[in-house]
């Protein structure tokens, strides 16, 4: 065990040299804890799903993935609303035959004008 932790110490040190993360006394700045914890902040900030991070840091669960980093990931109710309400638009009277979808979008287009009243 302190042979392989020794030579991951080493490389890591290695890496980390040649990427130009080292402080003034030649140690790092950062951990494998620290870049780890960036990485997927950074990720998650910027709207990679949270089960691709899971599956990436090999966790056995996406639950210990959200319970240590899914305060991280942004709100979607916005994105959800512009989606729906982009989905909800008009249909062309050239396209007014009923489809399953049409119907369905009537229905949640109805259901928006009454959050819309409600509100």
């Amino acid at each position: 065990m302190i042979a392989a932790a020794s030579t991951y110490d080493y490389h890591f040190r290695k890496g980390c040299l040649a990427a130009g993360l080292v402080g003034s006394q030649g140690r790092p700045k950062y951990t494998p804890r620290t870049l780890r914890d960036f990485f997927a902040s950074t990720a998650l900030a910027n709207g990679i799903p949270i089960h691709e991070v899971s599956r990436w840091f090999g966790h056995r669960s996406i639950k210990v993935t959200v319970d240590i980093y899914g305060h991280l990931v942004p709100p979607a109710w916005s994105r959800c609303r512009e989606i729906l309400q982009s989905a909800m638009r008009p249909v062309p009277r050239a396209c007014r035959r009923k489809t399953m979808l049409h119907v369905v979008l009537d229905v949640l287009n109805e259901a928006r004008r009454c959050w819309i009243g409600a509100g």
